[in-house]
Formats: C-alpha cells, sequence, structure tokens
C-alpha cells in the first residue's frame, strides 16, 4: 500500500480539505488506487477498534469521502461551465466576425456602385481599416478592392 501512512494521517487531520487536496493532486487513474487504499486502510482500524469506535470511524470515512466527491462534482460542474462559456464566447467571435465581413461587403458595394452615401462609406471603410490596424488584426485581403487614395 503506497499511500497507507499519508492515507492514515489524513483521516485525522483537521482540516477537511486535506484528504480531497491530497487526491486530486493525483492523476485520476492514481485517485482510484488511492480511494481503494483508503478503504482498506479504514477497514483495517475498524478491526483494530472496539465497535463505537468503528461507527466513529465510519462516519468520518463516509465523511470525508462525501467531500471528496462534493468537491469532485464542483470540479466537474466547474469545467462544464468553463467549456460552456468558451463556446459562447466563439460563438459570439464567429458572430462578430460574420458581421464584419457583412459590413465589408456592404461598403464595396456602396462604394463600387457609387451608391449616394458613397462618400461615407469610404470614410467608414478608411476607419475600419485604421481600427484593424490598431488592433492587429489587418488583412490587406479584404480591402483589396478599395483604394483609400480614391
Amino acid at each position: 500500500m503506497q499511500y497507507k501512512q499519508k492515507l492514515f494521517e489524513l483521516i485525522f487531520d483537521e482540516d477537511e480539505n486535506a484528504l480531497i487536496n491530497f487526491i486530486v493532486s493525483h492523476s485520476v487513474l492514481d485517485q482510484v488506487d488511492i480511494l481503494n487504499e483508503y478503504k482498506e486502510l479504514v477497514q483495517e482500524l475498524m478491526d483494530e477498534f472496539e465497535d463505537d469506535s468503528q461507527n466513529e470511524l465510519l462516519q468520518l470515512m463516509s465523511y470525508k469521502i462525501e467531500a471528496y466527491q462534493e468537491a469532485y462534482l464542483n470540479e466537474k460542474l466547474a469545467q462544464l461551465q468553463y467549456e460552456m462559456a468558451v463556446d459562447e464566447r466563439d460563438k459570439l467571435v464567429e458572430e462578430m466576425w460574420t458581421k464584419i465581413e457583412g459590413i465589408r461587403l456592404y461598403l464595396k458595394e456602396c462604394i463600387q456602385t457609387n451608391a449616394p452615401n458613397a462618400n461615407e462609406m469610404k470614410k467608414l471603410a478608411k476607419e475600419m481599416i485604421e481600427l484593424e490596424k490598431k488592433d492587429g488584426y489587418y488583412d490587406p485581403k479584404n480591402w483589396d478592392w478599395f483604394n483609400p487614395e480614391d
């Protein structure tokens, strides 16, 4: 039993998160081994003590396992919430790029057809180019149709 001594210390540790922190500091596969050793250790301790001590030890073990399960579930929930937030962010970013491309196409159409608002659209195109350059995502291919000198 590789973790026996450490687990013995953690069973009686006042810090209720000590066992949880120890378990989660290991890989998932090691966590299974640790929990199995924990169970065996508690069984050994129960075999050595009287009945009243067994009940107390079982309660302590149950409490520690419940705390671990809660921490694990909270971590999984946080991970899922993070993944959902990243997915939502990616969706919004994609939507933003689609709208920016739509604005470029509208500017192109207005400028190339010499629409009544073509002069305003030229100014807006110049401002968009400057903003893209400032923000570091300017790509000249997106604006190859536009000559800012006109």
